[in-house]
């Protein structure tokens, strides 16, 4: 009887001691899964944080130019005119631009779509497009406005995550200097300013 209830007790032993493994071996996988996956959340953060100032300039450079062009500030021939809808257009000169698709490839580049809706629907699209194609050549309304932002300073990034960052920069706001913060967010792979203000 005693031989029965210690081999019993053995058995018994064993099984604990083989369960406890295999619940230690959960865990301390469980926990190389945890340490891995912040060690990729940290990897992730170091790369954005060492590319996102790159990003930031080259956004804030087209927000400079996609204002511009929202403002008619861009070389065009005047002597090329031509009347539709009852605006005049002239032929636009610059070699950066030759038509349409040209202006919208630049900002679909830059700007979400809710920002463009917001703010620069009407660069190319409907009645008050401020740019059109006309006989095989590009022509803007012939009208000035104010736009543009002459930066100034240094960019600074903030709030950085796996899908979205901010980013400051100084500008001349006529003659003051003001902060302009723009807020970036990852759509379809690529980084794009999703809104844009003066911050206080």
């Amino acid at each position: 009887m005693r031989k029965k209830l210690f081999v019993f007790s053995l058995v018994a032993a064993l099984v604990f001691v083989l369960c406890s493994c295999s619940q230690a071996d959960k865990t301390l996988g469980i926990d190389s899964q945890t340490k891995t996956a912040s060690q990729e959340q940290d990897k992730t953060q170091t790369i954005l944080a060492e590319t996102a100032g790159d990003t930031a300039k080259t956004l804030f450079e087209n927000l400079d130019l996609i204002d511009r062009l929202g403002g008619g500030a861009v070389e065009c021939d005047s002597e090329q005119s031509v009347q539709i809808n009852g605006k005049t257009y002239i032929c636009v000169t610059d070699s950066r631009f030759s038509s349409v698709a040209d202006i919208t490839a630049l900002v679909k580049e830059s700007l979400t779509e809710k920002l463009i809706a917001d703010r620069y629907s009407t660069l190319t699209e409907g009645d008050s497009a401020r740019y059109i194609d006309y006989n095989g050549a590009l022509y803007a309304e012939d009208s000035a406005r104010g736009c543009g932002f002459a930066f100034n300073g240094n960019i600074t990034v903030a709030d950085i995550k796996e899908d979205s960052f901010t980013a400051t920069q100084g500008f001349d706001n006529y003659g003051e200097t003001d902060t302009l913060k723009i807020t970036v967010v990852l759509t379809d792979g690529k980084w794009l300013i999703d809104s844009f203000e003066i911050a206080a």
